[in-house]
């Protein structure tokens, strides 16, 4: 059905391969299953927590100010993780660990670890799927979280958080056709 590979650095799996004729749904709930995978890993590593946990107070974020702390990972990851492409002809996925080591990684991995250092940090989190070049294919990833108790005037449902450039929470490519939500699990 699918071969991934563990490459000989840890925190990469390096190939995804579908065998032909593997349905479109099929391939979406076995990246969903990696990614989702990805996303709890990270959430449990404590470089991630800490690096959240320093994050917010770089930012001089204030206790339970819950837009203030989703604002500064996102503006962090912004920043401080460069865009590159995968390897040529590969599909590339990190774990957040090793894109927090490398500063480096494309809107998947990018999107990956800042949904964990939300998640490791209590938020609900999950990464959108986008077809943004009207290919019917993915060709973008976003994060994506719920504010745990939205304010009078704060949204209520997923909040997109785009991480390869530098955009404000909310903000979806104006030519995004296709949106596939991958809701990490909260365990």
């Amino acid at each position: 059905m699918v071969d991934y590979q563990l490459s000989d650095q840890p925190g990469w799996i390096k190939r995804i391969r579908f065998e032909p004729g593997t349905s479109t749904q099929e391939k979406l709930k076995i990246v969903s299953k990696l990614i989702n995978s990805l996303i709890q890993h990270g959430k449990r590593d404590r470089t991630v927590r800490e690096t959240a946990l320093k994050i917010i107070r770089a930012y001089n974020v204030k206790s339970k100010d819950h837009v203030g702390e989703i604002r500064a990972c996102q503006n962090w990851v912004q920043r401080e993780i460069h865009y590159v492409f995968d390897i040529a002809g590969v599909e590339t996925l990190q774990t957040p660990r090793r894109v927090l080591i490398e500063r480096a990684g494309d809107c998947d991995c990018s999107s990956i670890l800042l949904s964990s250092l939300l998640a490791s940090i209590g938020y609900e989190v999950g990464v959108v799927l986008l077809d943004v070049d009207g290919s019917r294919k993915i060709s973008h990833a976003q994060a994506c979280v719920k504010l745990p108790r939205p304010k009078k005037g704060q949204p209520k449902g997923w909040i997109h958080l785009e991480t390869t450039k530098l955009m404000p929470a909310g903000w979806v490519p104006e030519q995004a056709s296709r949106k596939i939500y991958i809701r990490a699990r909260r365990n």
